[in-house]
């Protein structure tokens, strides 16, 4: 029993990370009827990949159903880890962009930004930004692009 759970430890550790290790996954509520979520590719490695903004909508009396009626995606490739997710009106129109964040896992952890609006309950690019210092601020260079 005690060579079975010594081998089960050792192949864990010599598994690489992207094999194990939790990708990023988050439900964010943009308005009362609807929710996006985001998330990081399955099967991929944490360092690179891609990640994907999915949209649901819901009725009045269908609230709790946060995510059972898709209205539209978006898959973009990413260089790094989702760092994190936010909502913020970048152009001040009074509607707010779903901004991702990600880190780069090199030396330098650079950053890039990327902001979407929805448009007839899809989401879609808005702005990106890229290779940005790690002590940048992602939301300040993307109001300014």
């Amino acid at each position: 029993m005690n060579r079975l759970l010594t081998f089960a430890l050792l192949v864990l550790l010599i598994l690489p990370e992207s094999l194990w290790a939790e990708r990023y996954v988050q439900k964010l509520k943009i308005s009362p009827l609807l929710t996006a979520v985001i998330s990081e590719g399955e099967f991929e490695a944490r360092s690179t990949g891609s990640f994907s903004i999915h949209l649901y909508s819901n009725t009045a009396e269908h609230r709790e159903e946060e995510t059972t009626f898709f209205t539209g995606a978006i898959v973009c490739p990413r260089d790094g880890v989702i760092e994190k997710v936010k909502l913020i009106d970048l152009d001040r129109d009074q509607n707010p962009e779903i901004v991702v964040i990600v880190r780069s896992v090199g030396s330098g952890g650079y950053l890039s930004g990327y902001a979407f609006r929805i448009h007839q309950s899809s989401p879609v690019t808005f702005s990106s930004v890229s290779d940005l210092p790690s002590d940048a601020d992602v939301i300040k260079e993307l109001v300014k692009k």
